[in-house]
């Protein structure tokens, strides 16, 4: 029996052989690992730091022939691994690294900066635009490098080489965009197709700064589109006047009634363009509200809010994006008056303030109508069609916003930061239906995915929530929330907007603490009441570098004695 045995000395150990992919990445088969065929890059390269050498014809035709499961797997190799040559505008002979670099961002990139409500804007007209202007070309490749680049997480000196070599094609390809960009403002007159070139570079170099957290150059490249943007007046049907944009008209009707100024719901383009004016209204008036009102340095332009309205169409929505595009701009601007009655006014000043706050309010009860028309067309539908995942999300997100938003409506200059006492009911039944149906996406200490999007995020729905309300307890459950937020899903790290409420709850939590100054009159009482000249009116962000920022906190009272506004130091 003992001969039998194998004697370990002298066996010979057997080396066993993976089985060879044959679907896989070029690198995945040739290091004989399983590759998980992700489009446009696979996740085991992109993690790992290595070079993705994509996917061979022979692989997808594989591909092909084996899925029978019609989940889209062949179609998806098909379309986004191989670069095609004729993606480049005329005139560029695209290397292939540049055809690479365009494939990641027509397949995972532009869908993660759609957002919620903007697919179909950046997933056909600015892919399109890529295609037919240079600038954008080489604007879309820096934001696909800078992407992948985010995306490689491993700390190994092969990983560091890959971000470091991405980085540098990002750079190459923003210098390309900004020449491309600087050779059109050279012409005498810019057509409509040079001005919306120039719009959505600025677009694309605002969230090319973001994926490098680098805020203060994003705002500043958001400011200044959005002045382009309301100088030719590109929310118009037709091309308007570069001199158009100075404020003459004093005496025009300050109602929702101006063509002019109404949401296009139909989508048109001007003239040889790709863009609809009603994309870039929702794209520059969510700028407006994300960047122009937040940045302490940068000049606060109150455009053209308080002189018009912008006018709710009478079209049916016909899905939650038609919805979402067509609140941005209401609630940019209705946001904007909040701000603008936050600081003293003079009596005139009021007055044409609170009529256009009357329109405002007007024309988002009727976007109200519309929408509880679209939910009651939806129900009716899903008793014999069910309504796919990803557009429930965006109801659910559009539901959370209006509940919330719906409690400023009465908000006026007579009652101002105390009306939100009047509304904490609906606050604590806003958080609620937040924590219902948000709590998968907010566990504490969860990867981060790091990602950003042009569309609004609900993240940001729940900071609005919490600067505002006076309830210590419903604000720390949304403080909670925002902390565990996984996802960067908008333009700010929700842990930035956690501690922008905190930082509000501390200085009004501490008004009689020796935090603020005694104000005669004062009403507090600590844990229960905060008085108005302790409510903090006017909240502004001054970053430092990456990943930390100067929140600045103004109150009433320190508008009224004109003391300095509490500013603390944080980072996350």
């Amino acid at each position: 029996m003992e001969s039998d045995q194998k004697n370990p000395a002298t066996s010979r150990r057997t080396r066993k052989w993976a089985t060879k992919t044959r679907t896989g990445c070029i690198t995945c088969r040739r290091r004989r690992i399983k590759c998980d065929e992700g489009a446009p890059y696979c996740k085991r390269c992109i993690t790992t730091g290595r070079d993705c050498e994509g996917y061979s014809h022979g692989a997808a035709a594989a591909a092909a022939a084996g899925t029978s499961n019609g989940d889209g797997v062949a179609s998806m190799l098909a379309v986004y691994h191989e670069p095609v040559p004729s993606d480049a505008p005329a005139g560029i002979d695209a290397s292939h690294a540049e055809r690479g670099a365009f494939a990641m961002l027509r397949g995972e990139c532009v869908r993660r900066m759609a957002g919620l409500f903007s697919e179909s804007f950046w997933t056909v007209d600015v892919m399109r635009a890529t295609q037919v202007y240079p600038a954008i070309w080489h604007a879309g490749l820096a934001m696909a490098a800078m992407h992948r680049a985010t995306c490689i997480t491993a700390q190994t000196a092969q990983a560091r080489a890959s971000r470091q070599r991405n980085e540098a094609f990002a750079l190459t390809q923003f210098n390309a965009a900004v020449l491309s960009v600087l050779e059109l403002t050279r012409k005498p007159v810019l057509s409509d197709a040079d001005k919306e070139t120039i719009l959505l570079a600025s677009t694309l170099f605002t969230g090319l700064c973001c994926l490098q957290e680098n805020y203060e150059q994003a705002s500043a490249h958001a400011m200044g589109g959005n002045r382009l943007y309301w100088r030719w007046e590109y929310w118009k049907g037709t091309g308007g006047s570069e001199d158009d944009g100075s404020d003459n008209d004093d005496d025009a009707d300050l109602t929702c009634t101006t063509e002019n100024y109404r949401v296009d719901n139909q989508g048109s383009r001007r003239a040889g363009c790709v863009l609809t004016t009603k994309s870039l209204t929702a794209v520059f008036t969510h700028f407006e509200m994300q960047f122009c009102s937040r940045f302490r340095t940068i000049d606060v332009p109150e455009w053209r809010w308080r002189d018009k309205a912008h006018k709710c169409s009478t079209a049916p929505f016909a899905s939650a994006t038609d919805a979402y595009t067509e609140l941005q701009p209401l609630l940019t601007g209705f946001c904007h008056m909040g701000r603008y009655l936050s600081i003293p006014r003079t009596s005139a000043e009021l007055e044409s303030a609170n009529r256009s706050i009357v329109a405002y309010v007007g024309e988002l009860l009727a976007w109200q109508t519309k929408f509880e028309d679209l939910l009651a067309r939806r129900d009716s539908a899903s008793l014999t069609t069910a309504a796919s995942e990803e557009e429930e999300h965006h109801i659910i997100c559009l539901r959370l916003l209006w509940m919330t938003l719906e409690t400023c409506l009465t908000r006026s200059e007579e009652s101002g930061e105390m009306v939100w006492d009047e509304r904490t009911p609906d606050l604590e039944r806003a958080t609620a239906f937040a924590e219902e149906h948000f709590a998968p996406r907010c566990r504490p200490g969860a990867p981060r995915p790091f990602t950003f999007s042009f569309a609004m995020s609900a993240a940001e729905v729940l900071t609005f929530a919490g600067t505002n309300c006076r309830d210590g307890g419903i604000r720390r459950r949304l403080i909670a929330l925002l902390h565990g937020w996984r996802e960067r899903d908008g333009m700010m790290d929700a842990r930035l907007l956690a501690l922008i409420v905190h930082s509000v709850m501390v200085l009004e939590e501490n008004a009689t603490t020796g935090m603020q100054a005694a104000y005669e009159g004062c009403t507090c009482v600590p844990g229960t009441f905060i008085c108005k000249d302790h409510r903090v009116c006017l909240i502004d962000t001054q970053f430092l570098g990456e990943r930390s920022a100067t929140i600045v906190l103004t109150t009433a009272g320190m508008f009224k004695t004109d003391m300095p506004p509490y500013e603390t130091s944080v980072s996350w």
